[in-house]
């Protein structure tokens, strides 16, 4: 008896344990950016580089091209592992609202979320976090 209640108390911890996906990797966009100042418009590719931490946690490093050659960038930063992904939280920021971002990750594409704030203090004068945004691992020429 005892046997069959540690069986049971073991599967339902697993049963409610989120499982997070499998994130670890480069992945990348490529996209056109439109130049203002008289060079012809570039194609460009955004980046996202996710790797785990010791602790259980997510490093990740963005960098998105907009146009006229913004950027909106988070470098070496830690995020929550969450069953969807990652969940990115700047609660104190130095400049700007409190800002959340979440990479939702679903087999080989990363989409980003706002969750909060505008992370504008991340992003030159015409980047920005919101919009589709999709990142595929593993795509030709990811993050060389």
């Amino acid at each position: 008896m005892r046997l069959v209640l540690m069986v049971l108390l073991g599967l339902a911890a697993c049963a409610t344990t989120p499982v997070a996906p499998s994130f670890e990797g480069d992945y990348s966009r490529t996209h056109v950016v439109r130049m203002f100042n008289g060079d012809p418009d570039a194609e460009m590719r955004d980046t996202l580089d996710i790797g785990p931490t010791k602790d259980g946690r997510a490093v990740f490093t963005i960098n998105m091209m907009f146009d006229n050659g913004h950027i909106c960038a988070l470098e070496d930063r830690t995020a929550e592992v969450t069953p969807q992904g990652l969940v990115f939280r700047d609660d104190h920021p130095e400049e700007g609202d409190p800002f959340a971002l979440a990479i939702n990750i679903s087999g080989d594409v990363a989409t980003l979320e706002v969750r909060g704030g505008t992370g504008r203090q991340y992003c030159g004068m015409r980047g920005n976090w919101f919009g589709e945004k999709e990142f595929r691992k593993g795509a030709p020429g990811a993050n060389d």
